[in-house]
């Protein structure tokens, strides 16, 4: 079919295969994790309180890597801000992957974090708050070009909506560290986001997006919560 239909029975990430035909033959390309497909049920009713303090709890949050290389969401044991355990993206490896392959660009690396599937339709007032901790390896505002954005979905992920941008000078809480650092726990910094009373039904998802810079350096979340009266 030149516009084909699929459907999935099960949640979770898909690989897709496209084939084309022609009168000279056919080819085909392969890419793996490239569909999420979201539970069809809530897997969190009311409040959510995450604080990444194990790797079970942190497999239960979906991520994608675009890109397919070796910058990706995984969890760290060794740091958190009040307790060890949390989830890091070694975005600091962003920069070598870059330049070894197009060197003079400035292109960036995009890596996701999905909550799990949410039911806020009893909840009010709706709070999401998260900590992070994050350094620069460039002492020049203008060449932190990496960004961390929140996103709001209730149709399962077929439309995103901006909730919190955090880029430029305004996303470091560490100061300039080389690559690789590991957060002290001064480096940690709260967010608060007040989100609209259109998220207050089932079949919310958040996400946290991370596009490189050319300078990036590892970036860690800690304790993410929805609070509000239930």
């Amino acid at each position: 079919e030149q516009n084909p239909t699929v459907t999935f029975a099960e949640p979770g990430a898909h690989t897709i295969t496209l084939t084309c035909n022609n009168d000279f033959g056919s080819s085909s390309v392969t890419k793996e994790h490239e569909v999420q497909i979201g539970s069809g049920w809530s897997e969190v009713d009311g409040l959510l309180n995450e604080p990444f303090n194990n790797l079970n709890a942190f497999q239960t949050w979906p991520s994608l890597n675009y890109e397919s290389n070796s910058t990706y969401w995984g969890w760290n044991s060794s740091v958190g801000h009040n307790a060890p355990g949390c989830a890091k993206l070694n975005a600091s490896e962003t920069y070598y992957l870059i330049q070894d392959a197009f060197p003079g660009n400035t292109f960036s690396d995009r890596d996701i974090l999905l909550t799990p599937t949410l039911d806020l339709s009893n909840v009010s007032s709706i709070q999401f708050k998260f900590w992070y901790a994050y350094a620069t390896r460039t002492s020049v505002s203008a060449d932190i070009t990496e960004s961390l954005r929140v996103y709001s979905s209730t149709d399962c992920g077929k439309t995103w909506l901006v909730r919190k941008t955090l880029s430029g000078p305004e996303l470091v809480t560490a100061g300039i560290a080389s690559a690789g650092y590991t957060p002290t726990p001064a480096d940690w910094r709260q967010v608060s986001i007040t989100l609209p009373p259109t998220l207050k039904t089932n079949h919310v998802r958040l996400k946290f997006e991370y596009n490189s810079g050319l300078f990036s350096n590892d970036i860690f979340i800690y304790d993410v919560n929805i609070d509000g009266t239930v």
